[in-house]
């Protein structure tokens, strides 16, 4: 499933006829699942249920695999789920805590975790990015390997690419929503 509707890279690519509808509608696909995994994430808001490793016994906190966290639903210790009191967390960071008077129980697998995360909706930014990608992709698809071309009037020449072969501008606003454990 992509990041924006059809009509929404049509509107921004400036296209008011169906003839490409497919072809838009199958980017718009391919730059969104390419997106997530450019970034090593998933972006729609979507519900996990994990098992972390407690490598130390000192350890009182366990930053949450998916971002942002918008709920989290419950947390277990040995099996033993905990009361909503003996946590804490910090949906911003994705962080999950145990007050200083407890620690988790060090063990391969013994805490686990059922929460949300994601975006819903996703951020108008990333938005951008898919509509350029979309955009470029469909202009230039006559164009690939090419750096430039002329044919009568028309020329064309591709703008500053960065060494993963992105547009700069889009690099960039990507860049902001890549998992820092990456």
């Amino acid at each position: 499933m992509g990041f924006i509707s059809l009509d929404e890279a049509k509107t921004y690519m400036g296209i008011t006829d169906t003839a490409d509808d497919a072809l838009i509608s199958s980017l718009i696909t391919d730059w969104s699942d390419w997106t997530e995994s450019y970034c090593g994430r998933t972006f729609s808001l979507a519900t996990y249920q994990e098992k972390y490793d407690v490598p130390f016994d000192w350890q009182n906190e366990i930053i949450l695999r998916q971002f942002p966290a918008a709920t989290v639903n419950w947390v277990q210790v040995a099996g033993v789920t905990l009361d909503v009191d003996e946590w804490h967390y910090d949906l911003d960071a994705g962080i999950i805590k145990l007050p200083y008077t407890n620690r988790w129980l060090k063990a391969r697998d013994q805490v686990e975790i059922k929460y949300q995360a994601g975006y819903d909706p996703i951020p108008d930014r990333l938005k951008l990015a898919i509509k350029k990608l979309v955009m470029l992709d469909h202009r230039d698809r006559n164009f690939m390997g090419m750096e430039s071309a002329k044919l009568a009037d028309y020329s064309f020449k591709k703008g500053r690419l960065s060494e993963e072969g992105l547009p700069r501008d889009v690099q960039l606003i990507l860049d902001q929503f890549i998992d820092p454990g990456l």
